[in-house]
């Protein structure tokens, strides 16, 4: 369910590698905006390639309790898809194994290779994950990136 926005295969307009704001307070800023905004028009600002929860090659990607991407800033795409049915490498598996890990769970974290949509080749992704309402949303940083300020 939460993971598994971080399989789509697209490109992303980006303009530079994901340095500030880290994953940690872009999530903050995407938990703010549930706070203040009805949940359909919080996915749908999530998914805005030009919105605020874009910055780079980092964005955010949220999956509903039945696992199905509900908003991904980086490959709109996989939009309506479930996550642990991706075919892509061992993406369905880590998306399950992701799932199981966040049962009862507010936080977690997961690597795993994917695509960059700056560089476009495959790197070592740290994906940050976070409970918010019934939703699961992460945003992570690709370990060839600099690191967040």
């Amino acid at each position: 369910m939460r993971l598994g926005l971080i399989l789509l295969a697209a490109s992303v307009p980006a303009t530079g590698f994901a340095q500030s704001p880290s994953p940690a307070e872009l999530l903050d800023r995407v938990e703010a905006h549930f706070a203040s905004t009805p949940r359909q028009q919080a996915l749908s600002d999530i998914s805005d390639r030009d919105g605020p929860f874009v910055s780079g090659d980092l964005y955010v990607l949220c999956v509903d309790a039945d696992g199905v991407v509900v908003a991904n800033g980086g490959f709109n795409s996989v939009i309506g898809k479930r996550a642990d049915h991706f075919k892509l490498g061992h993406v369905g598996e880590i998306a399950k194994q992701a799932m199981r890990d966040m049962q009862g769970q507010k936080h977690g974290e997961i690597e795993y290779p994917w695509l960059n949509p700056k560089t476009g080749g495959m790197e070592s992704k740290r994906l940050f994950l976070r409970r918010i309402g019934s939703d699961i949303c992460g945003a992570g940083v690709y370990q060839g990136s600099p690191a967040p300020r």
